[in-house]
């Protein structure tokens, strides 16, 4: 896990104070970035494919944000948020590499959606019956 600076403390809270109530993903976005590349929604059954493929129902926010843009690049070309395929493709190769298999634990515990562009990944944990135990989004160091 990735260890946060009181600066960086310091600016989330910030960002919650900006944009409490809650609002959209997108919302956030826009408001955190000046380069936010959005695209085009994925459809409900695109999405109902990719719950049924990584066999848990994904957060409503996420749901949400798929059905507006179908991922998002922002942050200076980062992949915040992984299209509904390249989420699927990331998910299969985490889960399912021999070699991950080898260096790490197992990632099947985790529903992995984007990063913040430097390796880190951002991720909801998956519980051992396959539901999310909260909506909270983690962020975890790929090196």
């Amino acid at each position: 896990m990735s260890d946060w600076t009181s600066q960086q403390i310091q600016l989330h809270r910030e960002l919650l104070e900006k944009t409490h109530p809650l609002k959209s993903w997108r919302q956030v976005a826009e408001h955190c970035f000046d380069d936010c590349e959005f695209h085009d929604p994925a459809s409900p059954a695109e999405v109902a494919e990719a719950e049924a493929k990584l066999g848990i129902a994904l957060p409503k926010e996420l749901k949400a944000f798929y059905l507006q843009s179908d991922g998002l690049f922002a942050n200076y070309g980062a992949n915040l948020i992984m299209s509904i395929q390249d989420c699927l493709a990331e998910n299969h190769t985490m889960r399912s590499s021999p070699g991950y298999r080898k260096l790490y634990m197992p990632f099947d515990h985790l529903l992995i959606f984007g990063g913040a562009g430097n390796g880190d990944l951002f991720f909801f944990p998956v519980m051992i019956d396959g539901s999310l135990g909260n909506e909270n989004v983690f962020i975890g160091s790929r090196n």
